[in-house]
């Protein structure tokens, strides 16, 4: 593994865990964050995260990829096979994803029996209830603030 993947790879838990572990809820209930590492070059990589239940597992997909709503329904399905500790299936299209091509606009991916989605197209604008990103801004900001 190059030097540079080693040191991404090492920074990674401090996206995941931004809090004290100990000090979390066992209640607390799984939630998706995002984060971006920049590179020297300006590349955005994007970590696509989803805290378990409890929050002590965070499941986190790194990808130069911008596609929040595909990752996460793809980390919603993983912690469904974690919970029911189906690790196969959960292996199975981590695999499966790691080794499947980028796929061109709005095709079908199958990953697994149980996985798949269709890839974005990146020159359409985002809508809503479609884009969970756009859906919560429209929520949380006044209309007068939104330009």
């Amino acid at each position: 593994m190059p030097l540079k993947m080693k040191e991404i790879l090492q920074s990674v838990p401090k996206f995941c865990f931004p809090f004290d572990v100990e000090r979390v809820s066992q209640n607390q209930v799984g939630q998706h964050f995002t984060f971006v590492l920049t590179d020297i070059e300006s590349k955005q990589r994007f970590g696509f995260c989803r805290l378990t239940s409890g929050g002590t597992i965070c499941l986190c997909i790194l990808s130069y990829l911008p596609w929040f709503e595909v990752y996460y329904k793809l980390l919603n399905t993983l912690a469904d096979y974690l919970a029911k500790e189906l690790e196969n299936d959960l292996n199975e299209t981590l695999r499966s994803l790691y080794n499947h091509p980028v796929p061109k606009a709005n095709t079908p991916v199958n990953l697994s029996v149980h996985s798949y989605f269709i890839a974005p197209d990146v020159t359409g604008l985002p809508t809503i209830p479609e884009s969970r990103n756009l859906t919560e801004y429209f929520v949380a900001v006044d209309v007068n603030n939104m330009l």
